[in-house]
């Protein structure tokens, strides 16, 4: 809740719960007075130029939680509030964001359209805003789009901000504002002629820095060090003598303490290129950081120096140091779109992506490098990479909770222990969580702090020692997808490394199922320490059939007698199989530069090879990677697979269909070209034989089929059917239908006459259907309505009390717990109505009707009727006279039996009157 006060006019404005209300202040007691009237409201409202003074005493992170209050807030806040809100609190990320927006001026009318107006910033004042903060990223994003910075060195703010700076002896002011070719010399001889200017310009600086065996001094004042060109011309004068080059950091650092502002370097002139390439190249992130932190003028550089920086990314690419790309990108350099420029790269990415070494990939793709061009200039190298990945896709991905891990054979022939340092999992390119798993080593022999726990604990200097080299597993809380793995060596001892191993999964702990064989010969397990192998690829022992020829499956020799049986035999591994995890990885840098494969004639026949064996699940892992993966094979066989999916609806096959939605099948456009078949299909092949189980998994799997709109274009027919189930009786089917979504409060409206007609029936019925009446219930009947239609009818029968209890029985939940309530309290009642009417002298009935129990309460009313006693007093002897008045007294006609309230609902007793009484 927000309050905003207006003293002038002894009002204030409330937002609380997502509601907006005018208020006075009542000044007598102190409090909040009521809320004025809603015209008032409507009007604050109403006010933009109102709720725009309101809203803006908001902080940012305020405004944003009244986004979805009210529509007018969303005209206020994206068009005037929010934008302001971020300037003033210089959030530049928000700045930058209304920026682009009005710099693409064909989306005007489009967000006009969708409520949000187009909001230009007066880049002066966002000038200002950031320089008199001091704050240079702001300065940077005004840089970047080419503001003219001396456009603002008239503004008022800007020059009292200098006069400020210069009578108080800013230096980092001052120097920032030379830096910005804002020095304000007229303010300058303004304050030295008023007398103003701070005595601590006078002074006479001495920098001195003391490196092994020399000293650089420097002797300067402090006016000078700011305004001339001093600190640039010492640096000029260091550079060029290569053996103080390393000096220049540390004279940079001492200059900036003195308060120097080093965005005076960096403007694209003099040494600034060459200060920068420099501290690229010694891959110092301090150097880095103290050129560009106060540097406003960085892509000026980076566009005069194009060819230096191409250079420097390519050598780091060639040495592998890494760290200059990400320095660069540190520094927001950003690659040109220009195919010659872009071209130069291809050798080297390419080579990455065959070896799948996704480090340096991702860092020049944050450089901009483009990877769709990348793929479109290098076409066929890159659909065959991508295809090699999509024809190694298994079948079947394996999903266990155990996993076990068995040595067959070490480094060292006699090697007295197994070890490693640790075991990860991976799916789709993303490790698999050990947080919640546990590992255990059967019957190990293990040191202290060397237990299995130690190879999932994801420390590298930690480690798994087992002296009888017995298996290692690892047990998660559920089952898990796992389609490759790997694992660390240990930080010590070569000969302990696994070179033979077996990996097998179960769910059960008896049947263990082959995953990955590898033999002794030609292992890749590498000989440094605290070092990862490379990603084994895993599958099921009965997809070996689809397997790659580096891919082993087989019972291991550690766990013959358990496993299942294999008819891949053992041999040894070639090559490192390869996965979908690359292409994961790829997808999540540029989806575009997949599409550029899977347009091509190659994938179309691979995907027409797929579909003609119904390999859905296949299919389904490469939707996964991409979503739109088979978009133009689906529009190329788009009437072949409709005529499929035809006849999938035609004979019910609700798998083959769940399996097409599955992958990502335009099924909206589907439906609504066969709209009438289809319609016709679902109603007399699915509804009328009541096949729930399929319906329910069409509406949960298959989100383009609208339950609500299928009933609306069949309502005559949906109608009559939902009105015989409600005639015969059954409720379980009236409680699927409307699992379907059937719209029964409007089916009741339209159809009350026959409807309540049927539940009539079973209200008059000695044995009322209390499931299907609490279905009803639920449902929305219009119990009122049903009461005054049939009110005569009902007085013979069942009293209002009944009516109520029917009501009720919302609360109650399906099936046999309201038989066994209602079942209950009649047996109660009964017993009690037969005491009760052999006290009198009447005959025993189980089942008293109205009718026939009028002469009797007649009499009954005259001598003081005895009303049936409360369920805390059922078991006394005698039931106590009440005399007329209580509750029970009846006219003529009155119904009988008091109840029990808590076992079987909210139930009231009696009063006087035509047709009253309780009755449960």
């Amino acid at each position: 809740s927000f309050t905003f006060l207006f003293p002038f006019s002894r009002s204030a404005v409330c937002i609380a719960h997502g509601r907006m209300e005018a208020v006075t202040p009542d000044t007598s007691s102190g409090r909040t007075a009521q809320t004025l009237h809603d015209a008032a409201v409507v009007r604050v409202l109403k006010d933009e130029g109102l709720a725009f003074s309101i809203l803006r005493c908001l902080s940012l992170a305020e405004a944003r939680r009244l986004w979805d209050v009210h529509r007018l807030f969303l005209r206020v806040l994206d068009g005037r509030v929010v934008p302001v809100l971020a300037l003033y609190e210089r959030d530049w990320a928000t700045v930058r964001r209304y920026m682009e927006r009005a710099a693409h001026s064909g989306l005007e009318g489009i967000l006009e359209r969708e409520g949000h107006p187009r909001f230009e910033y007066n880049f002066d004042s966002v000038c200002v805003e950031a320089l008199t903060h001091l704050d240079f990223e702001g300065l940077r994003l005004l840089s970047r789009r080419g503001y003219d910075f001396s456009a603002a060195r008239g503004h008022p703010r800007l020059v009292e901000f200098a006069r400020q700076a210069l009578r108080s002896g800013s230096l980092k002011r001052v120097s920032a504002l030379h830096s910005l070719d804002l020095a304000c010399h007229e303010v300058l001889g303004e304050v030295m002629a008023a007398g103003e200017m701070s005595a601590e310009w006078q002074i006479d600086r001495c920098i001195a820095i003391d490196f092994l065996g020399s000293r650089l001094t420097y002797r300067t004042s402090a006016l000078e060090l700011v305004t001339r060109d001093f600190v640039q011309r010492q640096i000029e004068s260091i550079c060029k003598r290569r053996d103080d080059l390393s000096k220049v950091p540390f004279v940079l650092a001492c200059f900036a303490r003195a308060g120097f502002c080093l965005g005076g370097l960096m403007r694209g002139e003099g040494c600034s290129g060459y200060l920068l390439l420099l501290a690229l190249a010694s891959e110092s992130f301090n150097f880095l950081y103290l050129l560009v932190k106060e540097a406003v003028h960085l892509h000026v550089i980076f566009a005069t120096f194009p060819a230096q920086f191409q250079l420097l990314i390519l050598r780091a690419l060639d040495l592998r140091r890494f760290v200059v790309l990400d320095l660069l990108s540190f520094c927001d350099f950003a690659l040109s779109g220009m195919e010659e420029v872009q071209s130069q790269f291809d050798c080297h990415v390419l080579g990455c992506l065959l070896d799948e070494d996704f480090a340096p990939i991702e860092r020049m793709h944050k450089l901009g490098f483009c990877l769709r061009k990348f793929a479109e200039r290098n076409e066929g190298a890159f659909q065959a990479f991508v295809q090699e990945r999509l024809e190694s896709v298994p079948l079947i991905v394996p999903c266990f909770s155990l996993y076990r891990f068995s040595v067959l054979g070490c480094r060292g022939p006699a090697a007295d222990a197994v070890q490693l340092s640790g075991l990860e999992f991976r799916h789709l390119g993303t490790l698999v969580s050990l947080a919640h798993a546990s590992a255990t080593n059967p019957s190990g022999s293990n040191p202290q702090g060397e237990g299995p726990e130690q190879a999932i604990d994801g420390i590298a200097d930690s480690k798994w020692v087992d002296r009888n080299k017995l298996p290692l597993i690892v047990q998660f809380p559920e089952r898990v997808k796992v389609d490759e793995f790997r694992f660390v060596t240990a930080k010590d001892e070569q000969s302990r490394d696994p070179l033979a191993w077996d990996l097998e999964g179960s769910n059960d702990g008896a049947t263990w199922t082959p995953l990955h064989r590898q033999a002794a010969e030609g292992c890749p397990t590498p000989l440094q320490r605290k070092t990862a192998t490379g990603w084994f690829l895993l599958r099921e022992a009965h997809a070996s059939t689809h397997l790659s020829a580096g891919v082993l499956v087989g019972t291991g020799a550690a766990a013959s007698s358990s496993s299942s049986s294999s008819s891949a035999p053992p041999a040894p591994a070639s090559a490192p199989p390869r996965s979908l995890g690359a292409l994961c990885r790829l997808a999540r840098l540029d989806r575009r530069c997949l599409e550029v494969h899977f347009r091509s004639p190659m994938f179309l026949e691979f995907a027409e090879a797929l579909m003609s064996k119904r390999a859905f699940k296949a299919q389904r892992r490469i939707v996964e990677v991409h979503s739109g993966a088979l978009e133009v094979f689906f529009a190329q066989s788009r009437e072949r697979l409709e005529a499929l999916l035809l006849d999938a609806f035609r004979i019910r096959d609700v798998a083959l269909i769940v399996d097409f939605a599955s992958l990502s099948f335009p099924m909206g456009p589907f439906f609504e070209r066969h709209q009438a078949e289809l319609d016709a299909v679902l109603f007399n092949v699915w509804l009328q034989p009541k096949c729930w189980t399929d319906l329910g998994a069409l509406r949960a799997e298959v989100a383009e089929w609208r339950f609500p709109a299928f009933f609306a274009r069949t309502r005559p027919r949906s109608d009559d059917f939902a009105r015989d189930i409600v005639a015969f009786g059954y409720w379980f089917d009236i409680h699927n239908l409307a699992q379907l979504s059937f719209d029964f409060p409007g089916f009741f409206d339209r159809r009350f006459e026959q409807v309540s007609a049927a539940v009539l029936e079973f209200v008059e019925s000695p044995r009322p259907h209390f499931v299907l009446l609490r279905e009803l219930s639920a449902l929305r009947f219009p119990w009122r309505r049903f009461m005054e239609a049939y009110c005569d009818r009902l007085a013979h029968v069942k009293d209002d009390d009944f009516l109520q209890f029917v009501i009720s029985l919302e609360g109650f939940e399906v099936g046999s717990k309201v038989y066994g309530v209602v079942e209950q309290t009649c047996r109660l009642y009964n017993k009690m109505a037969s005491q009760l009417f052999s006290t009198h002298g009447q005959p025993s009935s189980p089942v008293l009707r109205l009718a026939d129990a009028a002469s009797g309460c007649a009499a009954g009313a005259e001598a003081g009727l005895v009303a049936a006693p409360s369920a805390s007093s059922a078991s006394s002897a005698a039931p106590a006279p009440l005399g007329p008045g209580s509750a029970g007294v009846g006219g003529s006609a009155a119904g009988v039996c008091g109840g029990s309230g808590e076992a079987a609902g909210p139930l009231r007793a009696g009063t006087g009157g035509e047709g009253s009484g309780s009755h449960a």
